[in-house]
C-alpha cells in the first residue's frame, strides 16, 4: 500500500486484508528455535515427528527448533519452551547436555516468533476478492517453510493463467466462518 506521499507503509498481513475488506482471524502459534555446537553434528536436515522438533545444520552449528505455542500474538519468549525442544532433541542426537541448567552456556541465538494459522489449519492461497491484482498466500502455520516452494508455484500459476489451479481450491477465500456473506 502507498500512503499519499508515496511512501511505502508496513502493515501486517491481516491489516493489509482487513484494509482490503477481508479481514482474516489468523492466529500466532510461535515456534522457538536455537542454534548449539554439537559434537558430532548433522549433516542434513533431521525431523523428530514424534517429538515434533527439527535438526538442521547451518554452517559450523546446528539449529534445533520445534513447538507450537498459543499464547497470544507477541514474541515473548518462554524458556522454558526452549528448554523443552532441547530435550525433545536428546532423543535423536544423544545427551549433548547433562542438565537443563547447562543450556544457558550452551545455546546462542534464542527466538521466537509467529506461525500465522486458521481457524481451520487451512492456509488463504487465492486472489483477493474485488481486487484483481492482490494475491494472499498466508496461514501456513508450522508448515510456511515447507509449503512456501509449492504454494509459490501454484500462485505463480494462477498469476501467469488468470484461472486458479484446481490445486487451490480447498484454500480459497470465502470459507470458514471467518468468511463474508
Amino acid at each position: 500500500m502507498s500512503e499519499p506521499r508515496g511512501l511505502l507503509r508496513r502493515l501486517s498481513v491481516r491489516d493489509l486484508l482487513g484494509s482490503l475488506g477481508h479481514p482474516l482471524p489468523l492466529q500466532a502459534g510461535k515456534g522457538y528455535s536455537f542454534s548449539v555446537d554439537l559434537d558430532p553434528a548433522p549433516r542434513h536436515t533431521l525431523y523428530f515427528g514424534e517429538r515434533r522438533a527439527v535438526a538442521s545444520p547451518i554452517g559450523p552449528t546446528t539449529r534445533i527448533g520445534g513447538t507450537m505455542e498459543l499464547s497470544g500474538n507477541n514474541n515473548r519468549l518462554d524458556w522454558r519452551r526452549i528448554v523443552a525442544v532441547a530435550l525433545a532433541s536428546r532423543h535423536y542426537l544423544g545427551h549433548w547436555f547433562d542438565d537443563p541448567d547447562d543450556l544457558v552456556s550452551l545455546i546462542r541465538d534464542p527466538w521466537v516468533g509467529g506461525r500465522p494459522f486458521l481457524p481451520d489449519g487451512l492456509p488463504v492461497i487465492d486472489r483477493v476478492p474485488g481486487h484483481d491484482n492482490a494475491f494472499a498466500a498466508t496461514g501456513h502455520g508450522m508448515l510456511g517453510v515447507t509449503l512456501g516452494p509449492v504454494t509459490g508455484h501454484a500462485l505463480a500459476e494462477y498469476l501467469r493463467t488468470g484461472r486458479r489451479p484446481d490445486v487451490l481450491a480447498p484454500f480459497r477465500f470465502g470459507r470458514g466462518p471467518w468468511a463474508r456473506a
